[in-house]
C-alpha cells in the first residue's frame, strides 16, 4: 500500500519529515469554526522543521563535496546547483502553473503572470513581505536562496582562505549574524505604544516581515548545516549529543506554548521578534542527534510514514490548491455544499491532497529524479547514511 524505495534512508528523519508536513496539514485544515491559536501554532512549527530538515541535508552534502575537493572550481559548484534545482524545481513551477490557471481561467482573472512574475523568480518576498498569492511559497523562496548564496559564498571562502574550518566558520556567522540583525532592527523600528491598532500592525510585520521575509529568515536553515556539519567532523560526539533531545523538546514546547498564548505578536517585543526565532531553531536541530540515528522502521506504520515523506514536498504545494477547490466546488452556494472547518471538511481535504500528491509523486517528481540521477555524475547529492536522503 505505501511503497518505499528504502535506500539511502533514515527513518528517523522520514519521521521528522512525516511530522513536519503533518503539522502544517493540520494547522491550514483544523475543524473549527471559532478562532484558535493553536493551528496557527502547528502550521508555524511545521514550517520551522522543514527549514531545519533542509539545512542538515544541503550541510551534509556540501560538507561531503568540500572535503572531496568537489567545491573548489564554479563549475562544480553550479553542478551542484543544476542538481538542487532539478529537485525542487519541476514542482514548484508545476503548482505554480496551475496556480495561475486557476486564476485565470477558474476565477477569471487575467494576466496573473504579469502580475505574479516575482514568483517566476523566487523574488516575491526577497526584502519585502509577500503578496497573498501562492503564499506557501514563502518558505520555499527561503530555501532557494539559501541554497543559491550559501554554497556561493562558501566556494569564495574557500578559495580566499587557508584552512576549511575558518571558511565554513566564516560564512556560517555570516549567515547567522546578518539576518538576525535584520531581525533586531526590525523589533527597533516596530517598537510601538500597546493600542489596539498597533498591536494589530505590530502581528502584520511579525507574520509578513519577520517570519516571511527572505533576508531576515536565511539563518534558520543554517541551524541545521551546523548539525551536519559536527555530524561528520565530529560523529562521536555528534552520537553523544542524541541525549539532548530531551532539551530539544523543552524549547520547541516553550515556543509553543508562547505561540499559543501570546497572541497577537508583536516585532517590538524583544521575545517576539528576535529570541523566538533562534530557540525554534535550537530546538528542532538538537532533535536531530537522536533522529539521524533510527536507521529502519518496521511494519506497515514505518512505510506509512516514510511514504508520507517521500510525498512531502508535492503535498506541501498542493494542498493549498486543493483546500481552494474545495472552496469553490463544494461551498454554501453550490448543490452539495461541504461546512467549511468540519470533520467531514476536513477528512476531504486530506484524502484529496494526498491523492494529488500521491499521483505528482508517483508520476512526476520520481521520474524526474531518476532521469537526474541517471544523466548526471553519480552520487553527486548523495549524503552519507548518517545525514540521509530523506529530506533530498
Amino acid at each position: 500500500m505505501f511503497p518505499v524505495d528504502k535506500k539511502d534512508r533514515v527513518f528517523g528523519l522520514d519521521i521528522l519529515r512525516a511530522a513536519a508536513i503533518l503539522l502544517v496539514l493540520i494547522g491550514h485544515t483544523w475543524p473549527s469554526k471559532t478562532p484558535n491559536p493553536l493551528p496557527g501554532a502547528l502550521a508555524f512549527l511545521g514550517v520551522e522543521l522543514f527549514f531545519v530538515l533542509s539545512g542538515f541535508l544541503i550541510g551534509g552534502i556540501l560538507v561531503r563535496l568540500a572535503d572531496e575537493g568537489r567545491l573548489h572550481s564554479f563549475g562544480e559548484t553550479f553542478a551542484f546547483w543544476r542538481r538542487r534545482w532539478f529537485r525542487t524545481l519541476p514542482n514548484y513551477y508545476l503548482f505554480l502553473g496551475l496556480q495561475l490557471a486557476w486564476r485565470t481561467w477558474v476565477l477569471g482573472f487575467p494576466d496573473q503572470v504579469m502580475t505574479n512574475w516575482e514568483y517566476l523568480f523566487f523574488v516575491q518576498n526577497l526584502t519585502h513581505p509577500p503578496p497573498f498569492f501562492f503564499p506557501e511559497t514563502w518558505s520555499l523562496a527561503v530555501e532557494e536562496w539559501f541554497y543559491l548564496l550559501f554554497p556561493l559564498l562558501l566556494f569564495v571562502a574557500l578559495r580566499l582562505l587557508r584552512k576549511p574550518i575558518h571558511a565554513w566558520t566564516a560564512v556560517i556567522a555570516l549567515f547567522l549574524l546578518v539576518p538576525t540583525a535584520l531581525r533586531l532592527w526590525y523589533v527597533i523600528e516596530s517598537a510601538t505604544p500597546g493600542d489596539p491598532a498597533a498591536l494589530e500592525a505590530g502581528m502584520r510585520v511579525w507574520d509578513s516581515v519577520v517570519r516571511k521575509m527572505v533576508v531576515a529568515r536565511l539563518d534558520v536553515v543554517m541551524y541545521g548545516v551546523v548539525g551536519a556539519l559536527l555530524a561528520a567532523w565530529r560523529p562521536e560526539r555528534w552520537a553523544r549529543m542524541r541525549n539532548l533531545w530531551l532539551p530539544g523538546a523543552v524549547f520547541i514546547g516553550v515556543v509553543t506554548a508562547s505561540v499559543i498564548t501570546s497572541r497577537p505578536f508583536h516585532p517590538g517585543k524583544p521575545w517576539h521578534g528576535f529570541v523566538l526565532w533562534p530557540l525554534t531553531s535550537l530546538g528542532f536541530a538538537l532533535l536531530l542527534p537522536l533522529f539521524s540515528r533510527i536507521p529502519a522502521g518496521l511494519g506497515w506504520a514505518g512505510r506509512a510514514i516514510s511514504w508520507v515523506a517521500k510525498v512531502s514536498y508535492a503535498l506541501y504545494l498542493c494542498h493549498g490548491l486543493v483546500l481552494l477547490a474545495i472552496g469553490r466546488w463544494f461551498g454554501p452556494k453550490t448543490a452539495y455544499p461541504l461546512p467549511r472547518h468540519t470533520i467531514l471538511w476536513c477528512a476531504v481535504a486530506w484524502a484529496l491532497s494526498f491523492a494529488v500528491a500521491g499521483i505528482v509523486y508517483r508520476w512526476f517528481e520520481k521520474p524526474l529524479m531518476n532521469l537526474r540521477d541517471r544523466f548526471e555524475r553519480p552520487a553527486v547529492e548523495r549524503p552519507a547514511p548518517s545525514i540521509a536522503t530523506s529530506v533530498s
